[in-house]
């Protein structure tokens, strides 16, 4: 019996739902405009009583309860316990619905597994089928009201075909906690001895259409739990207590306050006569709380209760049709008319295909991202690993490259053999064992100076254009000082020396590089980012 209107909000638009509120049966207003009635009604009238049967001090005193009880009103938490338990009560009406056992699993498996048009084993079919159906009728009439109704007595399951009248006497002769069980014995019996009989098509069907009975034999005990054990009374009572107490209080604390009063400055408040906030918010919660309460028990005769009768047409009409009423073998395989298509498509009507979307390839199947070599930091670890040696490569001679511009431009520029000949040494003196250079050849260096070499005494304004970088995280810190000693020595030997300060924290990531002339006079003072900087901590450079 829950009300249908999904055809009624196909598409969504202007005033669509603004409709659903036309309809009668299930509306809200339905619900509550009874109560609605009842507290205008006594609104009113307090009202009345207020302005013109109250003399002026007991106008004021009236006044006084007025601001008492809406400082006190707002203590309620209507909304939060509202929401708790309507949260509880959907959740375990659509659970109850869930559980509703159906019978077209076990009759398909059954018509499977069962195979043939004999009399004998037709018989064997349409029986299983009849019980399990009939188990279904004994459960739900002694749980619904629609389906008690229906089938009152054991009678009328005699005048409905569901059971004969010696089958009704050996369910009466049971206990009453067991009778909706019985038919479900029976099926079993059967299935057994169709087994037996060598009815069945393979050895495995016996157990699957067991499972199947006892599946089904199970919703139903569920549907006897969730009947027996009920949303605790204690949780319903604090629920309709608070939402009564609290509209209660509103007809008092929500009256208006003559303007002519001297509180009418302490309400804040012209005097609207007529509470229509109040009446929304009266709305609100007491159609919340009406909504409770019609789910609360989904076996009955509410609007949006189960429709137990249909459910059991549907299950008896749909099994016998599989079990009886059609042939399970199909019509004669041919070839269809997409035979020579490796891809097919349906077609569509001019109406659906203004619907069509973009088709299911992913997100992000037509979008140009740039490629991962050319990605800053594409080398780098999460965990601090070392970076590509391209990367590392074209990092660093950026960084020289500034330097060497800005050297360079101060003085005279030594020849080339001079520059080939300190690049050479002191790549070939920093680079340590078992730390490897970054260098683009993977050939040894030579380390001997040529004859065309000239003295290291004489000064050199360039530093060499490639030089051992490598990326020192915070567990490094004693290899860190030892590397800025020896590039300091080196530097030296060319009458320039070069500072380098390592970043300590995350927030300033900086390395700050200065070039100073053994008299102290600053040649360059360059700050550039760490190429191997990473959130996740501070990391240092060493060039």
């Amino acid at each position: 019996m829950t009300v249908q209107y999904n055809q009624l909000v196909l598409t969504g638009g202007p005033g669509v739902f603004f409709r659903l509120l036309l309809k009668w049966r299930g509306c809200v207003f339905k619900l509550i405009y009874f109560d609605i009635l009842v507290f205008g009604t006594l609104y009113a009238i307090i009202s009345c009583i207020y302005r013109f049967a109250l003399s002026s001090e007991m106008q004021r005193s009236f006044e006084r309860l007025i601001l008492f009880t809406n400082n006190f009103q707002a203590m309620i938490p209507v909304a939060f316990i509202l929401g708790f338990y309507i949260n509880l009560i959907f959740n375990r009406f659509w659970y109850q619905f869930g559980i509703i056992p159906w019978v077209l699993k076990f009759a398909i498996a059954l018509v499977t597994n069962v195979s043939g048009f004999d009399d004998r084993t037709r018989l064997i079919r349409r029986t299983c089928v009849r019980y399990v159906l009939g188990s279904l009728i004994l459960t739900t009439a002694r749980i619904s009201v629609a389906a008690k109704k229906r089938f009152p007595t054991m009678e009328s399951f005699v005048s409905g075909g569901v059971f004969t009248d010696e089958e009704i006497k050996m369910i009466m002769a049971q206990q009453p906690h067991v009778q909706s069980f019985v038919p479900i014995v029976w099926a079993t019996s059967l299935i057994t001895l169709a087994e037996k009989e060598r009815r069945l098509t393979n050895q495995h069907a016996l157990v699957l259409l067991i499972d199947e009975l006892n599946n089904f034999r199970q919703g139903l005990l569920k549907l006897f739990f969730m009947d027996y054990v009920c949303v605790p009374l204690v949780y319903t009572q604090v629920v309709t207590l608070s939402v009564y107490s609290y509209f209660i209080a509103s007809l008092l604390g929500r009256q208006y306050i003559m303007e002519s009063s001297p509180f009418s400055k302490e309400q804040n408040l012209r005097d609207l006569y007529f509470p229509f906030f109040t009446m929304l918010e009266f709305i609100i919660y007491m159609g919340w709380l009406k909504v409770a309460e019609t789910l609360v028990n989904p076996m009955g005769e509410d609007d949006e209760d189960f429709d137990i009768n249909e459910v059991i047409d549907f299950n008896w009409k749909t099994a016998w049709c599989i079990v009886d009423g059609m042939k399970p073998s199909p019509p004669a395989v041919v070839r269809d008319i997409h035979w020579h298509q490796s891809v097919v498509e349906l077609p569509h009507t001019e109406e659906s295909r203004r619907l069509l979307s973009r088709p299911c390839r992913g997100s992000v199947y037509d979008l140009n991202v740039q490629s991962t070599a050319d990605y800053f930091g594409s080398g780098v670890s999460l965990h601090g690993g070392r970076r590509s040696q391209d990367v590392r490569g074209r990092r660093l001679d950026s960084i020289l490259g500034q330097l060497n511009r800005f050297i360079s431009s101060r003085g005279d520029e030594p020849d080339a053999d001079q520059m080939d000949m300190e690049e050479t040494e002191l790549h070939a003196k920093v680079t340590s064992p078992g730390r490897p250079s970054f260098s683009e050849s993977s050939a040894p260096q030579d380390n001997t100076p040529t004859t065309e070499s000239k003295s290291p005494s004489v000064p050199a304004r360039r530093l060499p254009s490639r030089m051992l970088a490598e990326t020192i995280t915070e567990e490094d810190e004693e290899d860190l000082d030892e590397y800025i000693r020896q590039v300091s020595d080196e530097t030296n030997g060319s009458q320039i020396r070069v500072t380098v300060e390592s970043p300590t924290l995350p927030a300033s990531p900086d390395i700050r590089i200065q070039v100073v002339t053994p008299e102290g006079r600053l040649l360059s003072k360059e700050t550039v980012k760490p190429f191997g900087h990473v959130d996740k901590g501070p990391s240092r450079e060493l060039i």
